[in-house]
């Protein structure tokens, strides 16, 4: 049937083979193609046909649709370099190996270059006639068609899912799924109060995503994997409308799904505006720290303006008028001079003493809930590792003891930092102190000298919460500013005031 009584080994006296075995998703281990059932069959074939195997290749959880797999390419590599030992490549069926005619006919190719056979184990092997050759094609097209087929009909279904409220696929971190029908994701009890501070901190705009995934993971955050979250991943979370009630699927946007929201809507809203915020003034590491970079706009055609460092002197220049040229340091005075002056009124600070008030009681409420959470946490950890001390101690031979304690200590660790938050918190130093509310208020009476105490670093930071543009030109430097809403909306108010003379020539 596979013709292997014309194959003479390229050396001993039996034929050297290497498997490669695939499953794309959980599902095809109830539907015969798991890899303990793609196991047996090689075992089965080898042993019956006097055939040695020397190697095995899995990729697990990947679709066929490219060739694009780890083990694939290892094994196409394999082949390569033990040319003159490999006879056959053993498949359980040709979908295992490809699901598209081109990548099906290539790795055929490329096999027979080598003098290495493809074996489909399910009785789709057709010989190497012209007739084999075009059979096999034919099977490679049916399971392109196949693939394409499950593809859209798993799209169609996912959509449907999605007008009706409900998240299709794997829940992200922070939910899980019910994996019960029509009913929604829902929020996950343990994770769900680390991605609430996430946003709390991120929206407060005295973070950064870095330092966030960092904090979070001292106080026990955890991605699936028992692993660091990392800094992509929390970003996607700050920008993901899911976690607040929202869903987002092909392109559509449904503000309104079926699953329990996270975060307000309007802190998912603040989170977008402060990304917008970070990208226009990032502390990024760069040679030259630019106080005025994404800022600086020419005034006489409207466009961004660059900074050029010369041994000669540093410069805006402005690339569409060419003559427009501004000194950095001309520049930076004209920015410190502004703040000089700034004047906030008594109005405005006694307006913002009372929002600083009004956190600090909110302190006195919040806290006691986080303590009840990460006590909640310490319970759910303690019982977890309670159950793997009983199969550790009670000799449980199911269970490898070291697979038992590679998942004991991640949960010990974890416990360590849960333990170490809630005694941190308990100190009442924790809460904003009144001592505290008044440095700020002190600080905003004198924010020209607030502002020089900075780095230039801290400077751009602090500039983004004022200003949005800075027009400059030749003669005058700065000309004018366009601040940024919040700010707008005091000056209107007449709660801050602007003196008139911080533009001298």
């Amino acid at each position: 049937m596979y013709g292997l009584e014309d194959i003479k080994p390229k050396t001993g006296t039996m034929l050297k083979s290497v498997c490669y075995k695939r499953v794309s998703t959980p599902n095809q281990a109830l539907t015969g193609h798991s890899l303990e059932v793609q196991d047996q069959l090689f075992q089965n074939f080898v042993s019956q046909n006097n055939i040695t195997i020397l190697k095995v290749f899995e990729d697990s959880g990947r679709s066929a649709r490219d060739l694009d797999r780890p083990d694939m390419e290892e094994l196409l590599d394999y082949c390569d370099d033990n040319a003159a030992t490999v006879d056959l490549v053993l498949v359980q069926d040709s979908s295992r190996l490809a699901r598209n005619v081109a990548d099906h006919l290539t790795v055929k190719a490329f096999l027979k270059k080598r003098n290495i056979k493809l074996i489909p184990l399910d009785g789709s092997y057709y010989g190497d006639t012209d007739e084999g050759d075009f059979l096999d094609v034919i099977v490679a097209a049916v399971n392109q068609l196949e693939s394409r087929r499950t593809g859209k009909k798993t799209k169609r279904i996912m959509k449907a899912l999605a007008e009706k409220g409900m998240k299709p696929g794997k829940s992200p971190l922070g939910f899980c799924n019910s994996f019960q029908k029509d009913k929604p994701i829902y929020p996950d009890p343990e994770r769900k109060h680390f991605i609430y501070k996430a946003y709390e901190m991120w929206i407060s705009g005295n973070h950064t995503v870095y330092s966030i995934t960092n904090i979070l993971y001292e106080q026990g955050l955890r991605n699936t994997s028992g692993g660091k979250v990392n800094k992509n991943t929390m970003t996607n979370i700050l920008k993901n409308i899911l976690y607040c009630g929202g869903l987002s699927y092909d392109g559509v946007i449904y503000e309104k799904a079926a699953h329990e929201p996270i975060v307000p809507v309007d802190w998912y809203k603040k989170s977008l505006l402060m990304f917008e915020k970070r990208n226009k003034g990032a502390n990024r590491t760069r040679k030259y720290t630019t106080l005025l970079a994404g800022y600086a706009h020419c005034l006489k055609c409207g466009s961004l303006m660059a900074a050029e460092y010369h041994p000669k002197g540093n410069y805006f220049r402005c690339k569409t008028c060419e003559k427009t040229y501004v000194s950095l340091e001309k520049a930076d005075k004209r920015v410190s001079a502004f703040f000089h002056g700034t004047v906030f009124t008594e109005k405005a600070l006694n307006n913002l003493r009372n929002v600083l008030l009004e956190v600090k009681q909110e302190q006195g409420t919040s806290v006691p809930e986080q303590l009840k959470t990460l006590r909640q946490r310490r319970d759910i950890l303690d019982k977890k590792m309670k159950v793997l001390e009983d199969k550790m101690f009670g000799g449980d031979e199911l269970v490898e003891s070291e697979r038992i304690k590679a998942r004991y200590q991640p949960l010990k660790e974890e416990l360590k930092q849960v333990d170490a938050q809630i005694i941190e918190m308990d100190k009442p130093s924790t809460n904003l102190k009144d001592s505290e509310i008044e440095k700020v208020i002190q600080g905003m009476k004198n924010i020209g000298e607030l502002y020089d105490a900075m780095t230039k670093v801290q400077q751009k930071q602090f500039l983004r919460f004022f200003i949005s543009k800075a027009f400059l030109e030749k003669e005058r430097t700065i000309t004018s500013f366009e601040f940024v809403p919040e700010f707008e909306a005091l000056v209107s108010r007449n709660l801050v005031r602007i003196r008139s003379n911080w533009l001298r020539r």
